[in-house]
């Protein structure tokens, strides 16, 4: 005699009926649950089926309690590896972040710099090109040019007046200006 209700003993036979019949074609997947069944409708369930009276019915039973086991462990563990994944993404955002932060960073400072040297360039090309001579210095070319040639120092007649000769003019003349 059955402990089970005839009802569950006709849909578990049902059921095993339909296992063990040979198929061609299989029926498409029906499509998870949106919400896992109640847990208690499953665990009586299986409890009914392995008081049953029927070993098929037990056997099923027991199957599918250890397919709900691994179902269990492979959703877990699906769920753990998409939560890894998820991390694993945000950390490489982040690191794209940083480096496109830096590389700014790195773009803004090197404009600077280059805005820096520009002008130190200006600047070099400035003092290069007009060194200060003696007109500069508020003295009259003519004179140092007379001076030079009286004390054998050599001076350009034309032109600027060579540092080295404004130099030498002011020390023999009390200094610089």
């Amino acid at each position: 005699m059955s402990t089970t209700s005839p009802d569950l003993d006709a849909v578990l036979d049902d059921v095993v009926d339909r296992l063990d019949q040979p198929s061609t074609a299989r029926p498409a997947p029906r499509p998870a649950p949106a919400v896992e069944p109640a847990t208690d409708d499953t665990v009586r369930l299986l409890a009914r089926a392995e008081k049953s009276t029927k070993a098929r019915t037990r056997a099923l039973g027991k199957r599918i309690g250890a397919d709900l086991v691994r179902l269990r462990e492979v959703v877990d563990h699906e769920a753990e590896d998409r939560k890894a994944a998820a991390a694993e993404a945000a950390r490489r955002a982040k690191e794209k972040a940083q480096r496109a932060a830096e590389q700014q960073r790195i773009r803004a400072r090197l404009a600077e710099l280059e805005r820096e040297a520009a002008k130190l360039r200006a600047g070099l090309a400035k003092s290069a090109a007009v060194p200060p001579g003696a007109a500069a210095l508020g003295l009259d070319p003519k004179a140092v040019r007379r001076w030079a040639v009286e004390h054998g120092v050599e001076c350009t007649t034309t032109g600027r007046v060579p540092k080295a000769v404004v130099q030498a003019y002011l020390a023999a003349h009390g200094g610089a200006r």
